[in-house]
């Protein structure tokens, strides 16, 4: 395993408790009511990642100034 990019236990716990909650709210759902679920479970996902993706391309570029600052 990548050690980089190791999850933090906080983040797995959270990960842990929102997979069980969503899992008991599908089983008391109708199939209209489970697909709902799945979409705002979907739109969340997508929010995460291009927050991620967001943070990721601010840190390179800040990476990348550093870099060439230290070769100036």
């Amino acid at each position: 395993m990548n050690h980089f990019f190791k999850k933090s236990h906080i983040y797995l716990n959270a990960e842990a408790e929102f997979t069980q909650s969503v899992d008991a709210l599908r089983r008391t759902l109708d199939q209209q009511q489970r697909r709902l679920l799945l979409r705002i479970v979907d739109s969340s996902t997508l929010k995460e990642e291009c927050g991620a993706r967001s943070a990721f391309r601010r840190g390179f570029r800040l990476g990348s100034r550093l870099i060439a600052d230290a070769f100036r």
